[in-house]
């Protein structure tokens, strides 16, 4: 927090993420950060797949918070339970998974935008779920 004067815009994020959602957010400069959990992980997929996965996922039924960048990525946000599930747990040049302590860039941090926003009742999809679709969509 800023104790010189109001809370900048990243600050207010910031709140927000933690007041809705109890997510625990952080402001750093321009940036907010969302530390992953242990049943919360961002699988970030590269431009190439993002909107196949999406698309799918759409298609599905399958809702929950989407970041978009400038280059086409997306993060989807979703529940994981990295004790259960450690084979699904992946890092290629196709997907990054951002599990337990890792930093999840949140808008509005520089070039990122809500493709889907968080709804107000946060229903995250299974990571498993979404890590299957990549794999579908790859092939």
């Amino acid at each position: 927090m800023n104790p010189d004067g109001p809370l900048t815009v990243y600050e207010v994020a910031a709140v927000h993420y933690r007041d809705q959602w109890a997510w625990p957010a952080f402001a750093h400069d321009r940036s907010v950060w969302l530390v992953a959990g242990v049943d919360l992980a961002g699988i970030e997929v590269v431009a190439a797949l993002a909107q196949q996965v999406h698309d799918r996922l759409c298609e599905a039924g399958i809702d929950g918070p989407v970041i978009g960048d400038l280059d086409g990525r997306r993060t989807f946000l979703a529940h994981c339970d990295r004790l259960r599930a450690p084979h699904l747990l992946r890092n290629d040049e196709t997907i990054m998974h951002h599990g337990y302590r890792s930093m999840i860039d949140l808008p509005p941090t520089s070039g990122l935008v809500w493709v889907r926003e968080p709804a107000a009742d946060l229903a995250l999809p299974d990571c498993a779920v979404i890590l299957n679709l990549v794999d579908d969509a790859a092939t």
